[in-house]
């Protein structure tokens, strides 16, 4: 006959014991007060952890995240913006489990998927843990100065000249540029 054994710090809490006298579950007693205490915490703060578990059976996995951000959110951005976000989807996962790739793209990476979650959140889907992306360490970026080479500071000059001679470009927008490379 199957019996349970009360714990006499917790009221309520409980340990089942099958007739053979075998335990159910896997944790300490320490871990299962901690848990106990956990979620009264959760039920004290209106908290509702039958509906959270619920909900969170309910939450789209991450491709089907992935895909309502795309349609939902990702659509009202720049070009430029969609076009490196579906680059980054198809490598995200691998750029932080691999050292392959730069670590400023990485983060990139990190960035994004936060944006993702953060759009969740906001939009009411449940994500119990919160974003996963607020604990992933982002790699140190060096900032990189570059300067034009000679060859690419002649097409420079050659652009700018046919430019102004067309007036397909507004005169100061061409000054500054030229004031740029004098003074840099």
């Amino acid at each position: 006959m199957e019996y349970e054994v009360y714990d006499g710090e917790i009221p309520g809490l409980a340990l089942r014991v099958n007739p053979s006298g075998r335990k159910r579950g896997s944790i300490t007693p320490e871990q299962a007060r901690r848990l106990a205490k956990e979620r009264l915490a959760e039920v004290t703060r209106c908290g509702e952890p039958a509906g959270d578990r619920r909900r969170a059976r309910q939450a789209p996995n991450m491709a089907a995240l992935v895909d309502r951000y795309r349609k939902e959110h990702l659509a009202f951005k720049k070009a430029s913006t969609r076009d490196r976000a579906d680059g980054l989807f198809m490598r995200i996962l691998a750029l932080h489990r691999s050292h392959r790739e730069t670590q400023v793209e990485a983060n990139r990476a990190v960035t994004l998927l936060s944006g993702i979650f953060t759009w969740a959140e906001d939009g009411g889907v449940v994500l119990l843990q919160g974003s996963p992306c607020c604990r992933v360490k982002e790699h140190a970026e060096c900032r990189h100065e570059r300067y034009l080479s000679a060859q690419e500071l002649g097409r420079l000059g050659v652009a700018l000249a046919r430019a102004d001679e067309d007036g397909t470009e507004l005169q100061a927008a061409i000054i500054a540029i030229r004031l740029l490379l004098l003074s840099g």
